[in-house]
């Protein structure tokens, strides 16, 4: 089980920005495979999830995840994405992440190869926000990682 929350603005039009800002975040964080697939931050979030992990053999491992996501105030911006709904009409649910990776260690220490896919399935806001897009993203993707 995982469960996350970072403060949003709650009143986005005062002088005083109550967002959390974390100053460096991994590029691979637990909200998405890579940085490429930011849909996710640890800003303005409020997030419960589950996550399976397995290895079915000594030298393949994977796992799944599945995320809900809200805005943790919905007046303020889902901070990846630049929407924002100040008048906050466009609800807080900004959908649910799936992902998943499997990764073969073919000469363990040396050689690994992954492969992995996230999508995000649009909610209320990411759909109803001023200046949304009609879809919803998916990142696919293959590694290749040798180790010397």
């Amino acid at each position: 089980l995982q469960y996350d929350y970072a403060s949003g603005d709650g009143s986005p039009e005062d002088d005083t920005n109550n967002r959390f800002d974390l100053l460096l975040e991994l590029a691979a964080s637990s909200f998405g495979p890579t940085g490429l697939f930011g849909a996710i931050a640890r800003s303005n979030v409020s997030s419960p999830g589950l996550r399976f992990e397995l290895q079915p053999h000594r030298t393949v491992d994977a796992f799944a995840a599945y995320r809900l996501v809200w805005l943790a105030s919905p007046r303020d911006a889902w901070t990846t994405s630049g929407l924002r709904d100040a008048s906050g009409n466009s609800g807080s649910f900004v959908g649910q992440q799936i992902e998943a990776r499997v990764r073969w260690h073919i000469l363990p220490r040396n050689l690994c190869f992954d492969v992995g896919s996230a999508v995000l399935v649009r909610g209320e806001f990411a759909s109803e926000a001023p200046g949304a897009r009609d879809v919803s993203p998916v990142y696919v993707y293959t590694q290749v990682t040798v180790t010397i």
